[in-house]
């Protein structure tokens, strides 16, 4: 069984460490940068082990977390940027 929730991904109506591992995909990039680092404050709240992100263009995301962010010192094949960024962070409770 699946349970679908409609929410505010600034406040998830879950205790906390809920899930081994919580996932948020392309979603990021669609909020403001007040409600992106709530967003990941609850996601890191409700999630036990692991959180996924993935963001498109958006090379901020490291940052976000508080990680910083070196440019890849290998440059992309011709006429190709890299368009998603992934950041995978480990929770220790």
């Amino acid at each position: 069984d699946v349970l679908r929730l409609h929410g505010d991904a600034t406040h998830l109506p879950f205790a906390d460490a809920s899930f081994d591992t919580v996932f948020c995909i392309s979603a990021l990039e669609h909020m403001q940068a007040l409600h992106q680092q709530q967003a990941v404050s609850e996601m890191l709240r409700v999630c036990r082990h692991r959180l996924v992100l993935t963001a498109d263009e958006a090379p901020w995301l490291p940052m976000l977390l508080g990680f910083s962010a070196e440019p890849d010192p290998t440059p992309p094949p011709t006429g190709l940027q890299p368009a998603v960024y992934s950041v995978v962070v480990e929770v220790e409770r």
